[in-house]
């Protein structure tokens, strides 16, 4: 018996079950440059850490809180970093929503 049962289903995929944990699955993206095929963008980033999730997704529009809150996973978890995957989206054209915040000084 598990001490611990952890199942974790992301989009119809069984990613964990039991209580050693197994990362992901990835995929090579360059060579020898791994992305987690599962990211997590915005909810319990330690926990998705703690269940075997790497990929965690961040946005500028997502705002301060949320990404100090992926800061804050990262570094309270045993993992070492590069195994940790981190992709962000920011704005990709002038917009004037944006303007103000990117020329703040």
């Amino acid at each position: 018996m598990f001490d611990k049962l952890v199942i974790v289903v992301t989009m119809g995929m069984v990613v964990s079950i039991g209580s050693a944990v197994t990362p992901a699955p990835t995929m090579e993206i360059a060579p020898n440059v791994f992305m987690p095929q599962i990211n997590l963008g915005i909810s319990n980033h330690t926990l998705w850490l703690e269940v075997g999730g790497r990929g965690l997704d961040t946005a500028l529009v997502y705002g301060d809180p949320a990404q100090a809150e992926v800061g804050q996973a990262v570094r309270s978890s045993s993992l070492d970093r590069a195994s940790i995957f981190v992709t962000t989206k920011i704005p990709c054209c002038p917009a004037t929503t944006w303007e103000n915040f990117c020329n703040a000084t």
